[in-house]
């Protein structure tokens, strides 16, 4: 006669991060509020790439800290392909800029890049408030 042992709900899912979810929150409000400023002070010296490039770098920085916290938890795949279209986005965002060179970030360029990113930022957070729940909405 067989036994059975039950030792709890299996997952299929890493746990809950409270740290990737104001992540990817923080890293949204510092876009949005970078790209804001880009938008307003294009054509500007302020405005142009050359004078912004620390964002970017602090940025991927960013970026590459969540994909990294993402990555050190086993069962959680759907996350790190999350953070890492976050940071393809981004990227993108910084070629837009940089192409763009004096003229600076022009809302009818940043406008496509910021809302893909924020697609990204929603994606992460509400995958990871839904871990918090029990439940993969």
């Amino acid at each position: 006669m067989a036994a059975w042992v039950a030792c709890g709900p299996v997952r299929l899912v890493s746990s809950y991060d409270e740290v990737i979810d104001r992540g990817a929150s923080e890293i949204h409000t510092r876009i949005v509020g970078f790209v804001d400023r880009m938008t307003g002070l294009a054509g500007k010296p302020e405005g142009a790439y050359a004078a912004n490039v620390g964002f970017y770098s602090d940025l991927k920085a960013s970026v590459a800290t969540l994909k990294m916290r993402a990555l050190a938890q086993g069962k959680n795949e759907v996350t790190v392909a999350l953070v890492g279209e976050l940071a393809t986005n981004v990227e993108n965002l910084r070629k837009l800029h940089e192409m763009s060179k004096d003229a600076g970030l022009p809302s009818v360029l940043a406008s496509p890049a910021l809302s893909a990113i924020e697609v990204n930022c929603a994606a992460i957070v509400k995958f990871e408030v839904s871990k918090r729940r029990g439940t993969q909405e």
